[in-house]
């Protein structure tokens, strides 16, 4: 096996308790504590990296091989690479619902997604690997380094909750990356070189399937559900080439990992769009037109009279007057609103009534402002916040130019007949979700 001692746990064992006993949720001692156990972490893992190097005899630098060998030689065979990228994004997959709830549960999430990400690594060595002291131990050590996350790296904190509130998908891409640099970080310390290696070219790659998958986000929001799907296809089989042999990294190859990851990320990009539009649906509403009262203008200036229709005419007038208006120029003039009623205000040929609470004067009609539960101010939309009016926009124009998509169009323009599953998630988020009209506030 590879050399471990017992001094991995005693390095970082009593962190995450001394964390939780002298931390108050939110408090910048907390943070400051946290921060600091982490740093003494990592250099703890650095020391015991060094000792571990040192103390390795030939016999262990001879297993430590052989369990390189093992990695090496499961990853020969595309159907494990997939299975061994599939558990990692899976990770993502079930961490969601940590994520999305209510009252967001960012230690359980992180806990969910560390997990299916050290199953992942673990896959790829052997069962008397697994069931070592040494590897134990590691497994150990990672379980201690998530306790630690939610309390020492504050961008988790910002990126769940900007997920969770304005449905940025990039934050939430952003956190589940961090999480997977850190079991790198941790694992290539605690292992010897000729495993480590292997366990950081897995890692790198994961990175790459991850990052497709935020790339393919970002075109799918813009419009682009074509250049979605091959940003998810670039981004497997960047992670295949990093892992495959290279007499094995060739196109029928990588479209038959693709093929054996597109449920998964069908799955996951289903799970994710369907949770942003019905965030933005809860979170934005379109504003509401109504007619406005209005009724003809009837005040006349001193010496006419309205005549009931739309003029006012003089009271009197002398032959003279006469024959100079049959001369063409017309005595008289248009009535106006009068300002002390209630249709003071005049637009063309008509007086309009003040707008009802919750609304505002929109050229001839009333529309909803921006107050209550939905506070933001667009100029279509209100919202609960900036971020998810942004995105709701970005959501509607995405609509109008993918809602032609069809499953067989989709995947004939992309060019990807392996991730059809990709492409039906796709089409069924193009669909979209109507949002709601502002309501009107009495």
């Amino acid at each position: 096996m590879f050399s471990l001692s017992v001094a991995a746990l005693s390095l970082v064992s009593g962190h995450p308790q001394a964390v939780a006993a002298t931390c108050n949720a939110g408090s910048a001692s907390c943070k400051a504590g946290a921060t600091v156990s982490l740093v003494q972490m990592h250099q703890d893992m650095d020391k015991l990296s060094g000792l571990l190097t040192s103390r390795a005899s030939a016999a262990s630098q001879v297993d430590s091989s052989q369990v390189a060998a093992h990695i090496r030689a499961f990853l020969a065979q595309p159907s494990n690479v997939a299975a061994a990228i599939a558990k990692g994004v899976m990770g993502l997959r079930s961490a969601l619902p940590f994520f999305t709830a209510e009252q967001p549960q960012l230690s359980k999430g992180l806990t969910v997604l560390g997990t299916e990400l050290f199953d992942a690594m673990a896959m790829m060595v052997s069962e008397e690997t697994k069931n070592s002291q040494e590897f134990l131990e590691v497994q150990e050590a990672w379980d201690e380094l998530l306790l630690l996350l939610p309390s020492t790296a504050e961008d988790l904190v910002e990126g769940v909750q900007e997920f969770n509130e304005d449905g940025d998908i990039g934050a939430f891409v952003r956190v589940c990356n961090t999480v997977i640099k850190e079991l790198g970080a941790l694992t290539t310390r605690l292992m010897p070189e000729p495993v480590s290696a292997e366990v950081a070219k897995f890692i790198s790659a994961l990175e790459d399937a991850v990052e497709g998958f935020d790339e393919a986000m970002v075109a799918f929001t813009a419009g682009n559900a074509t250049g979605a799907i091959q940003m998810i296809y670039a981004g497997i089989r960047s992670a295949a080439s990093t892992l495959l042999p290279e007499d094995l990294q060739q196109d029928d190859t990588f479209s038959a990992v693709a093929a054996a990851l597109d449920s998964v990320f069908g799955d996951l990009s289903g799970t994710v769009l369907k949770f942003q539009q019905q965030l933005l649906q809860s979170k934005v509403c379109w504003k509401r037109l109504i007619s406005r009262e209005h009724r003809r203008p009837q005040v006349c200036p001193s010496g006419t009279t309205f005549d009931g229709k739309h003029w006012c005419s003089p009271t009197s007038q002398s032959l003279l007057e006469g024959s100079v208006a049959r001369k063409g120029s017309q005595p008289g003039s248009s009535p106006t609103c009068a300002e002390d009623s209630d249709y003071p205000t005049q637009k063309g040929s008509w007086c309009y009534k003040a707008c009802p609470y919750g609304t505002a004067p929109f050229h001839t009609r009333c529309r909803s402002s921006c107050m209550g539960t939905y506070p933001v101010d667009s100029p279509v939309m209100c919202g609960k916040s900036p971020g998810t009016i942004s995105a709701a926009l970005m959501d509607t124009g995405r609509r109008a130019v993918s809602g032609f998509l069809t499953l067989v169009g989709l995947i004939d323009g992309s060019g990807q007949q392996d991730l059809t599953s990709v492409a039906g998630s796709l089409v069924e988020a193009g669909q979209g979700f109507a949002h709601p009209q502002c309501p009107f506030l009495s």
